[in-house]
């Protein structure tokens, strides 16, 4: 699907959900932390991540492809949609 390696997706994710995502006073996330638990993620964040997934990757996620488990974490995002390391 991508030309983007899973570790190099995860790399970028994260710094983007820190930088970008996350809503004033909530801890950053680390690869495994639960995106939508707390508050951290909500329905208009989750639309600016997958943008950002698609972005990096340079091709569109067909939609029977985004499923919450596949968004649960970074981690899992990266496993999902990068390529192999």
């Amino acid at each position: 699907m991508s030309g983007v390696s899973a570790q190099e997706l995860e790399t970028r994710l994260l710094r983007f959900v820190n930088d970008h995502l996350l809503p004033e006073g909530v801890e950053p996330v680390d690869a495994s932390t639960p995106l939508f638990a707390g508050g951290r993620i909500n329905s208009l964040r989750l639309l600016n991540l997958l943008a950002f997934v698609e972005r990096t990757l340079d091709t569109e996620i067909p939609e029977e492809e985004i499923v919450m488990d596949r968004f649960h974490s970074v981690r899992r995002i990266s496993e999902a949609f990068g390529r192999g390391a």
